[in-house]
């Protein structure tokens, strides 16, 4: 009998628990008019994606172009969709979102970043 795998051992990227500010925006369901742009905060983020917590609730497959800053005072501007939404425990919304378009350069930096902050 196999043993279930916990989530964190089914990840392919080392995830970093970050609790920034970000900004936001997003496409209506139609996918026709861009929605301005709005704050949420970072609970973990990796090369491959990001977990915010925002007060809204999107659908599966909302596109969101996010900003992410970092401490070099560098902005990743990434393109992303949700992916999954659940409640968090103070009635906010953990949203995750998987990075679609990403240049080449932020993702080595975003891997770089992460490596570093996790070292011990």
């Amino acid at each position: 009998m196999q043993k279930g795998h916990s989530q964190d051992e089914r990840r392919q990227h080392l995830r970093l628990d970050y609790s920034r500010l970000i900004s936001f925006s997003h496409h209506d369901p139609s996918d026709n008019i861009e929605v301005p742009g709005k704050m949420a905060a970072v609970k973990d983020i990796s090369e491959a994606g990001v977990l915010i917590e925002t007060a809204e609730a999107f659908q599966l497959g909302t596109r969101l172009n996010l900003d992410i800053a970092f401490e070099q005072e560098r902005i990743v501007r990434v393109l992303g969709e949700v992916v999954h939404v659940r409640k968090s425990a103070n009635g906010l919304n953990d949203v995750g979102v998987k990075f679609e378009k990403l240049k080449k350069g932020d993702r080595t930096f975003l891997k770089k970043f992460i490596g570093a902050c996790n070292k011990p």
